[in-house]
């Protein structure tokens, strides 16, 4: 019998040896949590088996599900959508309908109960209820009571076109290779015979009956037991059937078990999690991706829910999914023209021109809020400038013109982009800081506090949104370290500049409607074109603005072409000015002289009549 060396004994005992030695780094909270910022969490979730842009993929589920579908739809993989939407349809009424949201046209599956009848029906394995409702003559389904918005003519006409959608169900399960089920609730109510609706009957369509209609709040292997039949079923049609489990984020809108809803939502999604990770456990190729956790977990705050705290923001929603097209290896790209950014040059370069802006633009707002005139009129002046310093700038000339106007510099330009206010009811906005708060509110009563203008169209001149020189600076390149992970990010394109736009900019959006829908037509303005360096980048953003800020229904002047249209930027209409901190030029205003011919060509452009004091 061979012994073990006295030395070497002696080092095993010294040595620590236990599960925990050598685990990676996503095991222990520290390095996978605590010293990370909540952004770059990576939860080292990979796919037991490849899936590509080229996997044929079915999505059903709760709300939360509809997002995944439209995710995948708008990266080009092969989404598989068993019923489109007639032809003849116009396409703002497909949702209506029930097209393009699901797989299924089934509407949402919230219960694993549901999925399983809605697969048990498919397959033939069970027999279906001829259960209708019946509201101003027209026929609706129970088990999809809002997938048609007009309803039927008819109980048998209702069950002809589910009878179309089991069979287009059938036939996507067949040429399936991933089927992706969203987990939304544990709370459902049955009828008497057993069947599971989606919703209590007499919210959306019929007549509750406490004889006839039962509230069950399933557990955890309730939900395991359904998953496992229902993917049976599943495998019965098509054995190479692969299955990923996620659960929805989103909390419940309203409980029927009697608990506080909170509570109630906290054993909702506890069941819900605890089904998914035995299942994915005990069952081959069936696997758990955790969205829930990407957007619930305490390391990201709430960040990701809107206002309500239950519906998942838009970021939300790119950041789970950028964790989850990041780990099957695909870069999340909708086919638009290619437009290269070169990251390193650019944060490089973007952040001394950032933060010199933002001291001018300090001075800027103090110098044209200072000592201005009251102006007592009943009426409000039928010009309001929102915005940040180049509104102050423009304002300055309006002071030199003797027109009456209301506003100016409200904001500094890293406040608004910083979104440093709130939406308000009355007062549309409230800054954070108490000095831009009184200005606001002293235009607010200037303007929106009285009766509106009897001469002149009333209209806002703004550039709230905008805020060019903060956009291409570490804002963005954070944004995509969150989808992506750390950079470089050397095969960036212009969708995803966009889509950060869009993304950073809803509040600034909701606020312009806002004041449009006060009576005043928005003139947004685009800043000077003066920019030294990114010149490509900043022409791709104004652009970009441009055409959105139109699409919406605003009135657009475009900086940039108008200085094109000149030639170019003349001499006299770049800033002399020298920032004190850094000894540099200030390359994002105009001269005084810009912003008198500005103001001159926006007033001949638009047909702006100004008021004289």
């Amino acid at each position: 019998m061979q012994t073990i060396p006295p030395l070497f004994r002696s080092l095993c005992q010294i040595m620590p040896s236990h599960p925990y030695t050598n685990l990676p780094k996503h095991a222990f909270w520290k390095t996978a949590v605590a010293d990370l910022d909540s952004r770059q969490i990576d939860l080292a979730w990979k796919p037991k088996a490849p899936i590509t842009r080229a996997t044929k993929i079915i999505t059903v589920g709760s709300c939360f599900a509809q997002h995944i579908s439209k995710s995948l739809k708008e990266n080009g993989f092969s989404w598989i959508d068993s019923e489109p939407a007639p032809a003849a349809l116009p396409q703002a009424e497909h949702a209506k309908n029930g097209y393009g949201i699901f797989s299924f046209r089934t509407g949402n599956i919230y219960t694993a109960a549901l999925l399983k009848q809605w697969v048990m029906w498919a397959t033939g394995k069970a027999e279906q209820s001829t259960e209708s409702f019946l509201d101003d003559g027209r026929y609706y389904d129970p088990f999809r009571p809002s997938v048609t918005e007009d309803g039927f003519s008819s109980a048998e006409e209702m069950l002809s076109a589910r009878q179309t959608t089991l069979a287009a169900m059938l036939e996507a399960i067949k040429q399936a290779d991933v089927f992706v089920f969203t987990l939304g609730l544990t709370e459902a109510w049955l009828n008497k015979d057993g069947f599971v609706y989606p919703m209590c009957p007499g919210t959306i369509k019929g007549t509750f009956s406490p004889e006839n209609h039962i509230f069950h709040n399933y557990n955890d292997m309730e939900v395991v037991t359904d998953l496992a039949d229902t993917f049976d079923a599943l495998r019965s049609i098509n054995p190479n059937l692969r299955f990923l489990l996620t659960v929805s984020p989103v909390p419940l809108t309203a409980t029927a078990s009697g608990e506080h809803v909170l509570t109630a939502t906290t054993y909702s999604k506890a069941v819900l999690r605890s089904a998914a990770g035995y299942f994915t456990q005990m069952i081959g190729d069936t696997e758990y991706f955790p969205s829930y956790e990407l957007i619930t977990a305490p390391v990201f705050k709430g960040q990701f829910f809107e206002k309500n705290m239950r519906s998942v923001t838009s970021e939300g929603v790119t950041f789970v999914m950028g964790q989850f097209f990041k780990a099957i290896g695909v870069v999340s790209v909708v086919a638009t023209p290619d437009i290269s950014l070169v990251a390193k040059e650019v944060i490089s370069s973007v952040f001394e021109t950032t933060e010199s802006g933002a001291d001018i633009c300090d001075d800027i707002i103090l110098e044209t809020w200072s000592n201005k005139p009251i102006d007592d009129a009943e009426e409000s002046p039928n010009i309001l400038l929102i915005g940040d310093s180049h509104m102050g700038m423009i304002a300055k000339v309006l002071d030199e013109q003797h027109i009456r106007y209301a506003g100016g510099a409200t904001m500094n330009s890293s406040d608004w982009h910083a979104l440093r206010f709130d939406l308000d009811e009355e007062k549309l906005f409230l800054p954070h800081n108490p000095e831009q708060k009184a200005r606001w509110e002293s235009t607010y009563y200037a303007s929106f506090a009285k009766s509106m203008p009897s001469s002149g169209k009333p209209i806002i001149i703004t550039d709230v949104g905008l805020h060019r020189n903060d956009v291409p600076s570490k804002d963005f390149f954070e944004y995509l370290d969150q989808i992506y992970g750390p950079g470089p990010h050397n095969h960036v394109d212009a969708n995803h500049l966009h889509h950060y736009l869009l993304m950073s900019r809803r509040t600034h959006l909701a606020l312009l409607c806002k004041f449009m829908a006060r009576g005043y037509s928005v003139l947004v303005v685009t800043e000077p074109p003066s920019e030294p360096m990114m010149i490509d980048l900043c022409t791709m953003i104004d652009s970009f603005f441009c055409d959105f800020y139109r699409s919406v229904g605003f009135s657009v002047f475009s900086a940039r072409d108008w200085i094109k249209e000149l030639g170019g930027m003349p001499q006299e209409f770049r800033s002399t000015v020298i920032n004190e901190l850094t000894k540099k030029h200030d390359h994002i205003h105009g001269s005084p002289e810009y912003y008198r011919q500005l103001t001159k060509e926006i007033f001949s452009r638009f047909s702006v009549t100004p008021q004289y004091r």
